[in-house]
């Protein structure tokens, strides 16, 4: 299970107002960037990033200073090796917090694109980012507002883009600085090209790919040097990240039985190969897997629900 990240009030206050401030201003440019989905990424990186920033929090001992920073980056793509065609992201946000004591980072996936409105290929990357379900979302770019979307929703509707959609700065003003969605234990090594993950079995795997330009909210920061377990990229998607299974199934933390027979519904719609039987046999093999862990989950909450 990650650990949940403990942002002081005035610190989140700071962070969420220049999102406020940032992701509109990124909208309002939208025509003059709108060529690609990479340029409207950078467009919007570049309003993004901050310099170092101190706030000043007061609590019932001595104040203290908790710095932070925005950076941005995304992943190289194009090729059989690229990220985004191993993973299913082309990026990754990462909000890391550092006081005179404590280091702490988050990580959180993404795919963007631009006007979405059908794609066959967010059907593919959507189910390749399932291995990272809690961590990972959709970015749509349109001339009016950014926004994040669920990978369920997007799995669900076969690749069209769902009606609800939440706006970009408040998904990660409330959702990811909340640790709503996110994982503490994934992270991405620049120098080392890595991209690391605690598995569903506790071990800390990596992949090795370039990375050319990545998202980051930095509270002053240090590098993460976990030792992992490098994997082939063709085996990726065999090593889960890390979940409990309540979080497995998108259920509360004590699921009535109402809850876990409409989890039960909903997985075996959403994990079903052949709901699409247009799929490679590789992304055939992901949803299975995906649906064996569901099962799992369940018998698990059953377990605990017996005792």
């Amino acid at each position: 299970m990650p650990r949940p990240l403990y942002i002081p009030p005035e610190v989140k206050k700071a962070i969420v107002s220049h999102l406020r401030d940032a992701v509109p201003r990124a909208v309002q440019g939208f025509y003059s960037a709108s060529a690609d989905e990479d340029t409207l990424t950078g467009h919007l990186g570049a309003l993004l990033k901050a310099g170092p920033r101190i706030v000043r929090v007061y609590n019932n001992e001595r104040p203290r200073s908790w710095t932070w920073s925005i950076d941005y980056a995304k992943f190289v793509g194009g090729g059989r090796d690229a990220s985004e065609h191993i993973i299913g992201a082309d990026g990754i946000f990462e909000l890391r917090i550092r006081t005179d004591q404590t280091i702490e980072r988050k990580s959180l996936l993404f795919q963007a694109k631009k006007n979405w409105r059908k794609d066959s290929l967010i059907l593919e990357q959507a189910i390749k980012l399932t291995t990272w379900k809690e961590a990972a979302f959709i970015l749509n770019y349109t001339d009016n507002r950014f926004e994040a979307v669920d990978l369920a929703d997007a799995i669900r509707r076969g690749g069209s883009k769902p009606g609800d959609a939440i706006s970009l700065d408040e998904y990660l003003g409330h959702w990811f600085l909340d640790c709503l969605v996110g994982d503490t234990d994934l992270s991405y090594d620049a120098r080392a090209r890595l991209l690391r993950w605690k598995t569903l079995s506790g071990e800390i795997v990596a992949i090795r790919f370039p990375l050319k330009r990545r998202f980051r909210i930095d509270v002053a920061t240090l590098p993460i040097g976990t030792a992992a377990r490098l994997i082939p990229s063709s085996k990726v998607h065999e090593y889960r990240m890390n979940a409990r299974a309540e979080e497995i199934l998108s259920i509360p933390d004590h699921p009535s039985s109402e809850d876990l027979k409409l989890a039960k519904k909903r997985v075996a719609s959403l994990y079903h190969p052949d709901k699409f039987p247009e799929l490679s046999e590789t992304l055939r093999r992901i949803l299975t897997r995906r649906a064996q862990e569901a099962s799992e989950a369940f018998a698990e909450i059953t377990k605990k629900r017996r005792r």
